[in-house]
């Protein structure tokens, strides 16, 4: 199958043939039929200065858990290589949607054939996903719209978190994708939304979906 891998050290992205993933117990493989491309999150590695490992040990909250996980599944000799900077090229991906073609013996509510959407997973034609990364499609849901979810996910936790109420104000500072959802989802909740980006273009997509107050950043 052809999956897509990046090297953000040499600024490539390459299309590459790779084995299908290898089902496991509590997953599900999903034959993708549209993968999103999260233009933020995705391509910050290429625009970034690289970090080492140990300075993220102990300047970002979090990373040590992630490395501990990443051993968990990488393995001893997985992590050296990654940390040598062996095998350089590795996959990105973010959410997307598709139909599943196999189930973990442990996973009992959903079947091959259903129509999901997933998150977590890479740009590909085939992947792997747990089962609590993956949701059924209404039947009135194109894939092309259920890639969104995971990022309407995200946008629904923010706007949960922030604990706004009908009737708020609230300044969004960032219209990428999830502040272009978190800016119409607000709007849906009876709240008036100000908008903050350093892209015209971006603001003026907002004001399309409804966005009342917009202002440039500086």
């Amino acid at each position: 199958m052809k999956q897509i891998l990046i090297n953000p050290k040499l600024g490539q992205v390459i299309l590459e043939e790779v084995p299908a993933p290898i089902l496991k117990d509590k997953g599900v493989l999903v034959q993708v039929q549209y993968s999103l491309i999260s233009s933020g999150t995705e391509l910050a590695s290429f625009k970034q200065p690289e970090v080492s490992y140990l300075k993220k040990l102990k300047t970002e909250r979090g990373f040590a858990k992630k490395a501990v996980n990443f051993i968990r599944r990488e393995g001893i000799r997985g992590t050296l290589e990654a940390i040598r900077g062996e095998g350089d090229f590795s996959p990105t991906g973010y959410s997307g949607a598709g139909i599943v073609i196999d189930v973990g013996k442990n996973v009992a509510d959903i079947e091959i054939g259903d129509r999901v959407a997933y998150g977590g997973s890479h740009h590909a034609e085939i992947v792997y996903v747990p089962r609590n990364f993956v949701v059924k499609l209404p039947d009135n849901t194109e894939f092309r719209e259920g890639a969104f979810t995971t990022l309407g996910s995200i946008a629904m936790q923010a706007i949960r978190r922030a604990k706004v109420e009908l009737g708020d104000t609230v300044l969004v500072i960032g219209l990428g994708l999830v502040g272009q959802l978190v800016n119409q989802l607000l709007q849906l909740s009876g709240c008036r939304v100000i908008g903050s980006d350093l892209s015209e273009k971006k603001l003026e997509v907002a004001k399309e979906f409804g966005l009342k107050k917009a202002i440039i950043s500086k």
